[in-house]
């Protein structure tokens, strides 16, 4: 069974967490192609492998996997990390736009149909959104998203623009709202052949924010440099490791149960 991990900064955390899992686990490494922030968007398919469309992709392609482009063939399954599901992108949205009727004086009054709209477009307009559909339009291959995690529990004693959404959204009818919007996101994903994973509960306090251990000392994906420490968003290898342990038996089981495609 081979994998193929795709993402932006986020897929850091997975492959430095790889040795520890793999470990444990005796787990065949699987390639890991990434490209920061939203350069995936300069992607496409050609001759059946995800191929860059620029210089930028390109370079990343070759220092995080050792090829140029994904040769879809090779592999049994994708998994893409540091998509915009998740509850992160939807507290950032909450805290702009209310349903209407829910008597927000200070934010923009929506329709839930308008919300969901704008959740479908943030999820395919991003980069990974992207490489999703691109991927399940050319392979029958079994195709994940993972969610983007949470940020760091540190996020709340800091003066990030977020912090006051994550703490007047910590609980109520407010997170019942947003896990509400999560499940819809989620069926609007898989509607359109995609399969989600969710961030794993034990590396979330409550299942609202991820547990500093996490995050503190998070590295890019070349391993050397880390993020400085007003950087509540990216994870760690321990984090990897512990997304790797929750994802895989059902990630492997799936590949492994991929048909093979019938030839005349």
């Amino acid at each position: 069974m081979a994998l193929c991990f795709i993402g932006n900064s986020h897929l850091a955390a997975v492959k430095l967490g790889w040795e520890a899992f793999a470990t444990a686990k005796d787990a065949v490494e699987p390639a890991f192609f990434g490209s920061a922030r939203n350069t995936l968007l300069h992607t496409r398919i050609e001759a059946g492998r995800l191929v860059p469309t620029d210089d930028v992709v390109e370079r990343n392609f070759r220092s995080s996997a050792g090829q140029d482009a994904v040769p879809l063939s090779d592999f049994d399954g994708f998994v893409l990390i540091g998509s915009t599901l998740g509850l992160r992108s939807l507290v950032a949205l909450s805290a702009l736009h209310a349903r209407f009727g829910e008597g927000a004086d200070t934010r923009f009054l929506a329709s839930r149909a308008a919300i969901d709209a704008a959740c479908h477009d943030l999820l395919f307009h991003s980069a990974c959104g992207h490489v999703a559909r691109l991927l399940v339009s050319t392979t029958d291959k079994p195709v994940w998203m993972v969610d983007r995690p949470q940020p760091s529990e540190e996020l709340l004693a800091s003066d990030h623009p977020q912090a006051a959404a994550y703490r007047d959204m910590a609980s109520g009818e407010a997170r019942d709202r947003l896990e509400a919007m999560l499940q819809r996101w989620r069926a609007s994903a898989e509607a359109e052949g995609m399969r989600t994973l969710a961030q794993p509960a034990e590396t979330l306090v409550d299942g609202w924010l991820t547990r500093q251990e996490f995050a503190t000392g998070a590295k890019g994906i070349d391993g050397r440099k880390a993020y400085d420490a007003e950087d509540h968003f990216h994870m760690n290898a321990r984090y990897g490791a512990e997304l790797l342990r929750a994802i895989w038996p059902v990630v492997s089981e799936s590949a492994q149960a991929t048909p093979e495609p019938v030839t005349a």
